[in-house]
């Protein structure tokens, strides 16, 4: 019984193992790409009594320009984070907003630190070595 069960799961196992080896980024010099990673986080938490939730989302859009690709296959990448958007509630009620695209000067104190910290990084380039595999 145990034979039987195991035996399709193994055979699974072994065509996925082989199906991934197949899916490979299939890069090459000079290639540009640009896509947005957005990230969600919902915290809630009650401390001495009191019911607190918070939210945040945070938008990258980025650019991707294939500098170089080794025998190996591994990329080497120049990253450029080119906007940052962040979306806060503290409270789960009010917002508030960053945009490094934006063409003013935050007046909210906590907008303003967080151009200051997220601000550095646009528009600045890094280089990322990247497996074919990811």
């Amino acid at each position: 019984m145990v034979m039987r069960t195991l035996l399709p799961v193994l055979t699974l196992l072994l065509a996925g193992a082989a199906n991934a080896a197949d899916l490979q980024w299939k890069l090459n010099k000079g290639d540009r790409l640009s896509y947005n990673i957005q990230s969600q986080m919902a915290t809630s938490s009650t401390v001495a009594g009191f019911d607190s939730q918070s939210e945040v989302t945070q938008t990258m859009k980025m650019q991707w320009t294939v500098v170089d690709r080794a025998a190996d296959n591994t990329t080497v990448v120049e990253q450029t984070i080119r906007q940052i958007i962040i979306k806060m509630s503290p409270d789960g009620k009010s917002e508030l907003r960053f945009d490094s695209a934006a063409k003013d000067r935050p007046q909210d104190p906590i907008v303003r630190s967080l151009g200051n910290v997220y601000g550095k990084i646009v528009d600045q380039k890094f280089q990322v070595w990247m497996a074919p595999t990811g």
